[in-house]
């Protein structure tokens, strides 16, 4: 059996943003282990990505925008099999990236607002 760098980053770090975060999952059995999947969430900040992946009962891939802190981020969502949608980017490219992995089997989490609300 393959383990994957989303998986493996999932299991590092799920247990401390659960942690971090409070998170409390209710509903968890009703997302099938296997096969393709879209979680769809409501988008209000930053870390909403990094909330959904370590709640998810599975790992999950997330399209999201690259935003400020894409530098920094950078090797973590290589690691995550985030898909990106950079600036000024109609984030075409990261939607057929992202159906091809639901193809496969991948569960892939989407927001959307598409982009974080402005203060």
């Amino acid at each position: 059996m393959k383990i994957s760098g989303v998986a493996t980053t999932r299991n590092v770090l799920g247990p401390v943003v659960r942690a971090a975060f409070r998170i409390h999952v209710t509903g968890a059995h009703h997302v099938p282990r296997r096969g393709g999947l879209i979680l769809i969430a409501n988008h209000p900040g930053i870390a909403d990505a990094v909330v959904l992946a370590a709640a998810a009962p599975r790992p999950v891939r997330v399209v999201s925008e690259a935003g400020a802190l894409a530098g920094a981020w950078a090797a973590l969502s290589a690691a995550t099999g985030r898909f990106v949608v950079g600036e000024g980017d109609d984030g075409s490219d990261a939607l057929r990236a992202a159906v091809v992995a639901v193809g496969a089997g991948d569960a892939v989490g989407m927001f959307p607002e598409g982009r974080l609300p402005s203060v």
